[in-house]
């Protein structure tokens, strides 16, 4: 049944009987296990602040540029008249992300 090439997409495999009354039976044939996360004990806080940090950082650019170009279509040079109270909000939303309280 399993072969002895898998796709790289293929997580698990599985085998659906159905029994004499009518009931499905279900056999794993083939599961993929988990991979083993790389790094050092003592180095994982920081690259957990390190992701959170990007997360924030990304949250405030994606609410930035929203927030610019709606400011910039509503009105002429809207962009430049919004930019401090856009730049604020955006750091609102971030810091929700950063947890910054």
């Amino acid at each position: 049944m399993v072969s002895d090439v898998m796709l790289k997409g293929v997580k698990r495999i599985i085998r659906v009987q159905r029994g004499i009354d009518n009931s499905d039976s279900r056999l794993v044939v083939f599961k993929e296990g988990r991979k083993r996360r790389r790094g050092s004990k003592a180095l994982r806080p920081l690259e957990k602040a390190l992701r959170r940090n990007v997360r924030g950082q990304k949250v405030f650019a994606n609410a930035y540029l929203e927030r610019h170009e709606k400011s910039s279509k509503k009105k002429r040079n809207g962009w430049m008249r919004d930019i401090h109270y856009n730049v604020m909000r955006a750091g609102l939303k971030s810091a929700k992300v950063l947890r910054l309280r």
